[in-house]
């Protein structure tokens, strides 16, 4: 199977990463842009360097799809580690395992600690929990790779303390502008639904308070799905399995042909199927199909799961992002060419239904946060769709604040050029570079790794001082790399430079968004000015 550029590219990181000295980077790849297929790519190569892998899946049916999926893009079969099956014995260079099975002292001490070169991380968002670190420090000297869709866990337990940096970073944003997923619209339906008694518990919304919460709004929400969205193909995540039965027969009721699926059900598999064969045009569960269900039908997404995690609101929504069918974008050459094949198929677009939840109390994740690490964008951005009157395409409501909060902070920046004008030249500050370029890697940055925590280096430091940058001695080594990879850019893009934008402060110009070359012609103007006036003045003085 070929891969597409992206992937190449997610891949490539690795074997740069690792070449730097780094032994476990952790990549971020968009929920349905094909991280199987990357991994399964990974070992195949690695098979063909005489090394061993494991590839650590966290749930046991998902590990019959690797093994699908390895054997349909690479022709090559592996052991399992899971139940009662185990591979220590066998001759296959690539084991997929069960992150319960293979943590158990029984399994792993059969391995040798030295018996894998390279371990394969899926869904490495959870790779934090004490499993995956026993399996980590029993095979210490084995390089690994993470993929996730989302880069922490909902408890905030730093994925830094397990990974050393980032390799690759494809965004859903990203991957939708580029044709590989379907665009996603949103629309917010006036059902005000009442969160006012719902506690938090170990960080998130009791499931059992938000179940009692949204039970009363049920048939309406069902109606309201009938109302606006009667032909798409929907999946229901809910809080509890009860309630996920409910909302089933409701739908059942007004008009959809529904289903309930849990890890219960006896015949899970044959609903699924169904499901997918279009019996059911609504799927009803409480998270059971949140990460590693695949059925590109959906095209729409009922999220009635209240949460703050966006690593829980981003693998539900992820169920619906992907095309289909998924091969009619593969001879495409352009992302325009994808964007519009896609336009005119049977899926052209993703919608989500959202509702207004009442209650000042408490933050939800809603759609903008898919698209916008920036809290204040995400945040205008949910407040300005939530009075829209139909569908509204999120890459333009949050593109149009982005806008709005570019204008907002330029404009800091022109008070600040004008309370400093004319003064005495003076080194930047982080914050007048943020402001000065808007730049969202600076805006939202967070320290993950162990290595970015530290004091910056003397090399960084030298490097920041000479860019133009006061305080630079105070600056951690993560916080330092940022703002040079900013610069780096910025060069990159043909922008002026830091130094540049200084001087060009000091005359009451914001350079921000000038050229090099601009900036020099402007900065040459502002000194001949100066020694004709220097000139001028010396002349007054001497007579």
């Amino acid at each position: 199977m070929k891969l597409r550029q992206y992937q190449r590219d997610a891949l490539n990181s690795y074997y740069l990463k690792w070449g730097e000295g780094f032994r476990k980077p952790i990549s971020q790849m968009a929920t349905g842009t094909g991280k199987t297929i990357m991994f399964s790519n990974m070992a195949k190569y690695e098979a063909s360097l005489n090394n061993r892998i494991l590839t650590l899946i966290n749930r046991e049916e998902l590990l019959q799809q690797f093994k699908d999926k390895l054997s349909q893009s690479t022709g090559l079969d592996c052991g399992v580690e899971r139940a009662g099956e185990s591979a220590y014995d066998t001759l296959y260079p690539i084991v997929v395992g069960s992150v319960q099975s293979l943590s158990r002292d029984t399994r792993l001490e059969k391995y040798h600690p030295d018996f894998f070169d390279l371990i394969i991380v899926d869904e490495a968002h959870l790779s934090a929990a004490d499993t995956y670190v026993k399996i980590f420090d029993h095979f210490q000297k084995a390089r690994i790779a993470g993929f996730t869709a989302t880069a922490f866990r909902n408890d905030k337990r730093s994925l830094g303390n397990i990974y050393d940096c980032t390799a690759h970073e494809y965004s859903m944003r990203q991957a939708i502008n580029d044709g590989w997923l379907v665009p996603i619209k949103a629309q917010t339906l006036p059902i005000n639904i009442d969160m006012s008694s719902v506690r938090t518990q170990m960080g998130d919304y009791s499931d059992k308070d938000c179940a009692s919460a949204i039970e009363p709004y049920l048939e309406q929400i069902a109606r309201g799905m009938m109302e606006h969205a009667p032909e798409r193909t929907h999946i229901v995540f809910l809080p509890l399995v009860d309630t996920s039965k409910k909302m089933a027969e409701i739908c059942n009721k007004v008009g959809f042909r529904a289903g309930h699926v849990d890890g219960m059900s006896p015949d899970r598999e044959q609903i699924l199927s169904d499901y997918e064969a279009g019996k059911y045009n609504v799927m009803c569960n409480a998270q059971l199909l949140s990460y590693g269900y695949d059925n590109p039908a959906i095209d729409s997404v009922v999220w009635l799961r209240p949460t703050q995690s966006n690593l829980i609101y981003i693998q539900g929504i992820g169920r619906g992002t992907r095309i289909s069918p998924p091969y009619i974008v593969n001879e495409c050459e352009t992302a325009e060419e994808r964007r519009q094949v896609i336009a005119n198929s049977s899926k052209p677009d993703l919608l989500l239904l959202d509702f207004l939840w009442n209650s000042a109390r408490h933050k939800l994740c809603h759609p903008a946060v898919l698209f916008s690490e920036d809290p204040t964008i995400a945040e205008k951005a949910t407040v300005g769709n939530a009075g829209a009157g139909g569908p509204e395409d999120l890459e333009d409501v949050v593109s149009s604040i982005e806008v709005e909060v570019q204008n907002e902070r330029e404009a800091s920046l022109a008070k600040y050029i004008e309370a400093n004008k004319g003064k005495k030249k003076q080194k930047l500050d982080p914050i007048e570079h943020m402001l000065s370029i808007v730049d969202d890697s600076l805006v939202t940055y967070e320290a993950t790794f162990d290595w970015q925590k530290c004091k910056a280096s003397s090399k960084q430091v030298d490097a920041l001082l000479n860019a133009g940058f006061k305080n630079a001695d105070g600056f951690t080594a993560g916080y330092a790399n940022v703002i040079m990879n900013s610069i780096t850019e910025r060069r990159e893009k043909g922008l002026c430079t830091m130094k540049q934008m200084n001087v060009l402060r000091k005359a009451g110009i914001d350079g921000s968004h000038m050229s090099f070359e601009d900036a020099s012609k402007h900065i040459d103007k502002i000194s001949r000015n100066w020694k004709r006036s220097n000139k001028f003045n010396g002349t007054m003085r001497r007579r």
